[in-house]
């Protein structure tokens, strides 16, 4: 029977020493004793979340964000003279796209041509669209002088296409000199041409210089 007793107390000894006690003396658990295991994420793929991608953990779903990672972009439809184009760009990390409007070209013309009198007109080499202005007038060149007795001529040029009208420049008419006079006729010359003019006088009624008596003559002055 002391056999039995001895033994019992060996063995609650055993068991007291393996049950760790708090300070409190309260029992401590395993789990209070380890922390648990850093997770090792097992992340799925990423999605589009549209300002940016996330992928969660398959494990303890923890989440992880990052921005769109865009390339260079390609275009989708290209722009035209007249027309936006279209540009599409993806995502390298999860395959999200966002288009970009590509603003018109704009024509790409030739030279200025005349069109007519009062016009000229340019072609865009791209399209074929065609815009027309009115022309553009330089101040003019005289290329023929009028002269006493007859008209000129004046020609402008546009600046945009070279295109020309012409113009008609009056008579200059003849530039006279002051009248001189002999006893019958008076004359005058054109300074220019040399032209000379001349007629007989025009008398006014005259004026009484020495009036006339009943014996004597009076005089004219």
């Amino acid at each position: 029977m002391k056999k039995i007793v001895s033994f019992l107390s060996a063995a609650v000894l055993m068991v007291s020493m393996l049950i760790p006690v708090c300070a409190e003396g309260e029992e401590k658990t395993n789990a209070e004793e380890e922390p648990p295991a850093e997770c090792q994420h097992s992340f799925g793929s990423w999605a589009d979340m549209g300002n940016g991608h996330s992928r969660v953990c398959a494990v303890c779903g923890a989440t992880e964000s990052n921005s769109h990672t865009w390339n260079a972009g390609e275009v989708a439809s290209a722009a035209t003279c007249t027309g936006a184009g279209i540009k599409t760009f993806t995502c390298g990390v999860c395959g999200a796209t966002k288009t970009e409007s590509i603003p018109p070209a704009g024509h790409t013309y030739g030279g200025w041509q005349q069109a007519d009198g009062a016009s000229h007109k340019r072609t865009c080499t791209v399209c074929g669209g065609e815009e027309t202005k009115a022309h553009t007038w330089d101040s003019g060149t005289i290329t023929t002088k009028p002269t006493c007795l007859a008209q000129g001529e004046k020609t402008f040029s546009c600046t945009e296409c070279g295109a020309s009208r012409k113009e008609t420049l009056p008579i200059a008419g003849h530039t006279f000199s002051d009248w001189s006079a002999d006893e019958k006729t008076h004359f005058r010359t054109c300074t220019v041409c040399g032209k000379t003019e001349s007629g007989a006088h025009n008398w006014n009624g005259g004026t009484v210089k020495i009036p006339a008596t009943c014996k004597e003559e009076g005089a004219f002055g």
